[in-house]
């Protein structure tokens, strides 16, 4: 009865594991797109108020709202910005090296190279949002049917 127990609680903390593993890579493709949104509100308000920046950030998604509390903590907008998106564990390098590429030229010009400079960002994010996309579309299946799997195969070893 013991043996039957334990190879019923390994099969669904593998199961379970595997629904897990493919929910993080759903959560790094949604924090992308609120990212995507939020540059979007960023850049109608460069372009049609003129707004600065870091004022701009402090009323839009998880980032940019992380990014203005270390920007009132006295940090530049390049700096709270890579350290907000460091502290987003779902994103990958190759994101934050987007988002990194963005915050170094946040004020390189003015108006018109920073409006520039969104629309370069929101193209970058597009194609992270779409290597985001496809591989949850490739590994979803593989994680929920691999923890399956691995459960059983470590209950058949066990009998």
């Amino acid at each position: 009865m013991i043996k039957l127990m334990g190879m019923i609680s390994i099969f669904i903390a593998s199961s379970v594991m595997g629904f897990i593993m493919a929910k993080e890579l759903n959560e790094r493709t949604l924090c992308l797109k609120e990212i995507y949104d939020s540059v979007i509100h960023i850049k109608s308000e460069l372009e049609y108020r003129g707004a600065d920046v870091a004022d701009c950030f402090r009323r839009r998604g998880r980032l940019f709202k992380t990014a203005s509390i270390y920007l009132d903590e006295g940090m530049l907008p390049a700096d709270a910005l890579k350290k907000a998106c460091g502290d987003l564990k779902e994103l990958n390098e190759a994101d934050r090296s987007v988002i990194n590429a963005y915050a170094e030229n946040l004020y390189a010009e003015d108006i018109g190279g920073q409006i520039a400079n969104v629309n370069l960002f929101l193209e970058n994010l597009r194609g992270c949002i779409r290597n985001s996309e496809e591989e949850y579309h490739t590994k979803n299946r593989l994680y929920k049917a691999g923890g399956t799997i691995a459960g059983m195969g470590i209950i058949i070893l066990l009998i």
